[in-house]
This record gives C-alpha cells, sequence and structure tokens, in this order.
C-alpha cells in the first residue's frame, strides 16, 4: 500500500469515528454533561442510562485514539520522512489525548457509580454523593475540555503554520484549520471558565470541522496515493 494510502485510511477514521463520537454526544450523551442541567437531573438520566452513557463515553475515547493516529500520519510527508515540526505536533496531541481519556475513563467509570449510589441512597447521603459527583465531573471537564482541547489547539496550530509554510496540503484544507482550531481553542476557554452556555456550541462547532477537515485531508491523501 502507498504511504499516502495509508494516511488517507488513517484520516477517514478519524473523520468517522469522530462523527459518530459527535451523533452519540447529540443523541444520548448530552443530557449526562454540563448540557443536561442540574445535577439532580443528570445523575438520575446516568443511573437510568448507565450502558448508554458508558458506550457513549467508549466512543469518544476511540475518537481521541483516531485523533492522535491522524496528527501521527500527518507527521511524516507523503513519501514516509518524518517532519520535525509536525513531529512535535503530534507529540502535543498525544498529551490532550492522554489527557481526554483520562476524562472520558471518569465519565465511564466513576460517574456512573456515584450516580447509582446516589439513586439507591437515603436522603441524608444524596447531598454527599451530588457534591462528590460535581467535584468529579469539573475535574473530567476541565482535564478534556480545558487541558486536552488546549493541547489539541496547539498541535493544530504548530501543523497549520507548518503546512502554510511549506504549501502542504490544498489551500481549502489549510484555511479551514484556522476556524478549527480557533474553535479547539474557544471550548478549552469555556471548559476552564465552566461556561455551560457556551461549550455546546463550541464542542459542536469544533467536532463539525473536525469531521470535515479530517476528511478533506483524505481526499487529498487518495489523491496523492493515485499520482
Amino acid at each position: 500500500m502507498h504511504f499516502s494510502s495509508r494516511q488517507a485510511y488513517i484520516a477517514f477514521t478519524a473523520a468517522a469515528v469522530n462523527l459518530a463520537a459527535s451523533a452519540a454526544m447529540l443523541f444520548w450523551l448530552a443530557p449526562a454533561t454540563a448540557a443536561g442541567g442540574a445535577l439532580e437531573t443528570r445523575l438520575a438520566y446516568i443511573a437510568s442510562h448507565t450502558l448508554r452513557v458508558q458506550i457513549g463515553w467508549s466512543i469518544w475515547i476511540a475518537a481521541s485514539i483516531s485523533l492522535v493516529l491522524l496528527f501521527y500520519a500527518l507527521s511524516f510527508d507523503e513519501k514516509g520522512a518524518p517532519d520535525f515540526w509536525n513531529t512535535f505536533a503530534a507529540l502535543t496531541a498525544l498529551l490532550g489525548g492522554a489527557s481526554d481519556t483520562l476524562a472520558d475513563l471518569i465519565s465511564l467509570g466513576i460517574l456512573p457509580h456515584l450516580a447509582a449510589a446516589w439513586q439507591n441512597s437515603v436522603e441524608a447521603q444524596k447531598l454527599f454523593l451530588v457534591s462528590q459527583f460535581e467535584l468529579w465531573d469539573r475535574f473530567t471537564v476541565l482535564c478534556t475540555g480545558g487541558l486536552g482541547n488546549t493541547f489539541y489547539g496547539l498541535a493544530g496550530t504548530i501543523l497549520t503554520i507548518n503546512a502554510f509554510h511549506r504549501r502542504r496540503f490544498s489551500s481549502i484544507i489549510r484555511t479551514l484549520s484556522i476556524p478549527l482550531w480557533l474553535c479547539t481553542f474557544l471550548m478549552s476557554y469555556g471548559s476552564f471558565t465552566l461556561d455551560t452556555h457556551l461549550l455546546p456550541y463550541a464542542v459542536g462547532s469544533t467536532m463539525a470541522l473536525f469531521v470535515i477537515w479530517s476528511f478533506l485531508i483524505g481526499m487529498y491523501f487518495c489523491r496523492k496515493g493515485e499520482t
């Protein structure tokens, strides 16, 4: 298989998995997140839809892994030679992926456990469990939306600057990179400030742009593989 064909395959996989993660967030994960309203409402939803929530966060872990793999694939040129700055971007994305995955594991394992305990507890224990849920939930938001996306944004910015400098990729991909990584930093800001009004729009915009961006990169490498 031509090296560009492998890069295309990874890019298309990243687009597909992140599209699946976006769909999971839209259709069944959103009520479990900060967009779901009051803490008690979210706890009740998670306790009643535990398997659905766990599958959803598993898809998001796969999305993080696919993103890191895409950055790794982009650290090589079309002939398979490594590029220093793109390699640095891939390592930065790896840090984001690690923070992102940690948060998703907490959302997958710890938060459903707290929700189940809250649902089955007596009234005197509920307040303590709500406070524990709020603490862990804030930690996940800071890890994934805050720290993780800051690293992703930095990685994407490095990749974009290098792409403009070397005139790599099409002009459409290079131009689309600008709003993509700006939205990623906007998501970081919303996460660090715990702005529940901003976050849904920032997440939706970032994911939509990333899916389109990675798909276009896949198409770019498909054409390269044919030449």
